[in-house]
Order: C-alpha cells, then structure tokens, then sequence
C-alpha cells in the first residue's frame, strides 16, 4: 500500500505524498497541546490507528483547527480507510478552503480508491494555491496517465520537471508515458485491448479516452462505438450514449449488443417505447438472449401493456430463472388481479432466495387482496425482518 509521507522526503518514490503541518506549542499547559503531543509520538511510532484516537480527543476541545483534521486524515490513509480520510480533508478545507494540504492529501486518499477524476480536480485546487508545487504536478500527471490522458500528463510531468529538473522519477515517468504514445500511436488493437480491461475494472473514464483513441485511428470499428455507448451509459450520459450506438448500427445493423444497450439507455431517459424496439431488434438476432427479454418486459410493463411484459417475463424465466424475475412476473399478475398465481410466482423466487425483501412484500400484497390477513401480516413481517426501511402495508409495490 503506498503510504503518506512528509512532503520534505523527495528521496522517497511514491505518487502520492502527503503533508502534515501541525503545530504545537512547547510546554503550553495546554491540554489539547499534550493531547497533540500524544498524536504526533503515536504517529512517529507507526501507531496510527492510536493516533486517530488521540486527534478526535483534541477534536473535542477545538473542531475548528484545519491542520488538526488534516493530519487525522493522514493517519487514516495510513490504515487504508480512504473515504474516511477525505471526509477529515473534507472538514479541513471546510474550515479553510485555502488550505493547499488538505486539497493535497485529498487527492492521495482519491487516487487509492481509483477516483481520478476527482483527484486531478483537488490537485488543480492545490496548484491554483501553489502553481510552484512539483509534488502537485507529479501526482497530477500520474492521475492522469491512469485515465489514459497521456498528452496532459506529459504536460503535466514538463510541469513538475520546472520546478524540479533533476528529479529522475519525473524524468522516468514521463518518458514511460511517452513510449506508450509511441509505442501504440497507430495500434487500434492495442487501445481497444486496454479500454477493455480498463472498462471490466470500472475505470470509465479512462476506458473511455482508450476507445476514443481506437476510434481515431480507425472511425468504422463498430465494437468501439458500441463499448463507448456503453460506457457513457455508466457515466450517465444516455443521450450521448444513444448517438454512439446510432454509429455502430450504421455500420453493422446486426451487432445484438448495440441493439440490447440502445434500449437500456433508451429506457433510462424514459423513451419505453423506442425501448421496446430495440430490444425486438436484438431479440431477432439472438433469440436466447434472457437479458433482452427481460429488459422488454420491464419496458412493456413501464408502458402499462401488462399482458404483453408478462410473456417476455416467462420467455426470460425460461432461459434464465431467477428471484428478481419471478418476482416481477408475480408483480404483473397482481396487477392484473390474477392474484392466486401471482403468489405462485413469488413462492417461485422465494425458493431461490428467501430473503428477497421485494417477494416478501409482493406476495403480502396479493394476500391481502384475497383478504388473507394473517398470512399477509406474517409476510409484511419477514420483508421488515430484511429491510427495516419497509413501512407497512403498500398498494403495490413496482417491480424492480
């Protein structure tokens, strides 16, 4: 795991370090000032999870010393609890907003939960305070070579060089960034390769960037329209994501995928209708795909054609039964009043996990529209048992 470090240490080769600047006053007579004292020897002991301890003491006799929450963050990155390490910066810089190491030493705790994006963006608040920091820029390359920016890390890395143009590291690192743009300048299937993995890992953004740069050698490669489809999916960005499948359909009108994808991003905006068609269009080229069929029911059941979802529900519980899916067949046979095999359906999910929350709660529904109190209290009782944020008695519960 890399580690924080003092920001004096350049001998050590990390790409990420961070920074401290606590004070104490000697001999204060101050009890937070011992309690201070008791954190820093705890941290110089390596006892870092003491040293938490000892900063939320002196926490509780002034919340509103910045550097305090900052080194408490540092401590925490040291014991790998990240998130809770920028909530600490998160509370420094709520303190001062111009305080350069929190923005820092955010950054490190952003980078090891492969947050990127936001680590870059605290790294550019902390060079808007400090242009001058060869650190900053150093770790703002490396986050960027990890979202597979290679020509703004190397301009990142001729940044840090300024202010540090002895530094071998920077020099090694920058010149790896180079050889990969070399290496792959016109290499199609080696972009396409890394936006992959990169992708399967969810790394999106730098999925993203790898496929654009596929695309850029080569714009008729319809696998790369649809993997950038999907990805901006993932980011959110349904519209674009639409556009991009459009592309890949223009050149290949039979890839299922970008078919099956089309409708998801369809059904995320809303659209159900166009929802409906494309996933008829990716059921004719692959009639055995449950996926698509089960995204036709939901779709169909959003437009309210109730018969019509609860055939796709079947076709998708014939090649691939599972509780989420008998339990929204259930949840269309209630809403047809076929209540009886309605909680033949959940009984179905049931079977295959008995702590599905939603069939518990579906299948008191029915009961209590064929007046079966009892039964529907005992199952109201078991979805509550599961998820406590279950309130009682609904009319209908939509399916998921």
């Amino acid at each position: 795991m890399t580690q924080p470090a003092e920001r004096g240490d350049e001998s050590v080769n990390l790409d990420f370090i961070g920074s401290s600047g606590l004070t104490i006053a000697a001999n204060s007579g101050q009890e937070i000032d011992r309690v201070l004292q008791q954190a820093v020897t705890a941290v110089d002991s390596g006892n870092h999870a003491a040293a938490v301890e000892f900063f939320d003491r002196a926490i509780q006799l002034n919340a509103n010393r910045a550097e305090i929450w900052n080194c408490r963050g540092l401590s925490l990155d040291n014991l790998g609890q990240y998130q809770a390490g920028i909530e600490s910066y998160d509370r420094a810089i709520q303190i001062d907003p111009e305080y350069r190491d929190a923005w820092f030493n955010r950054a490190f705790a952003l980078d090891q939960l492969e947050q990127f994006e936001l680590a870059v963006a605290s790294l550019d608040r902390a060079l808007q305070l400090d242009a001058t920091d060869w650190l900053a820029w150093n770790n703002r390359a490396n986050a960027l070579k990890k979202l597979g920016l290679y020509e703004e890390a190397i301009s990142s890395f001729d940044r840090a060089l300024e202010f540090n143009p002895n530094n071998t590291d920077l020099r090694n690192n920058q010149r790896e960034v180079l050889t990969i743009l070399q290496t792959n300048a016109n290499n199609y299937e080696a972009w396409f390769e890394h936006g992959i993995k990169l992708l399967e890992s969810g790394q999106y953004i730098a999925a993203l960037n790898a496929f654009v740069r596929v695309l850029r050698i080569d714009s008729e490669i319809d696998a790369a329209w649809c993997n950038r489809g999907m990805i901006l999916s993932k980011l959110g960005q349904y519209q674009e994501a639409i556009s991009s499948f459009a592309r890949a359909l223009e050149i290949n009108s039979e890839l299922q995928q970008a078919w099956l994808q089309r409708g998801i991003a369809f059904d995320e905006l809303n659209y159900h209708q166009a929802a409906t068609e494309s996933y008829d269009r990716a059921i004719v080229l692959e009639p055995n795909n449950a996926l698509a069929w089960y995204n036709r029911a939901n779709s169909l059941k959003n437009l309210q054609r109730y018969e019509a979802a609860l055939e796709s529900y079947s076709q998708a519980l014939i090649l691939q039964p599972d509780d989420d899916g008998w339990t929204n067949h259930g949840a269309v046979l209630h809403v047809l009043e076929r209540y009886e095999e309605a909680l033949e359906s959940f009984s179905k999910a049931l079977s295959i996990n008995s702590n599905s929350y939603l069939a518990w709660a579906n299948r008191g529904n029915s009961l209590m529209a064929l007046k079966r109190y009892e039964e529907a209290i005992e199952s109201y009782e078991r979805a509550f048992s599961i998820n406590s944020n279950f309130y009682g008695v609904l009319p209908y519960i939509e399916p998921i």
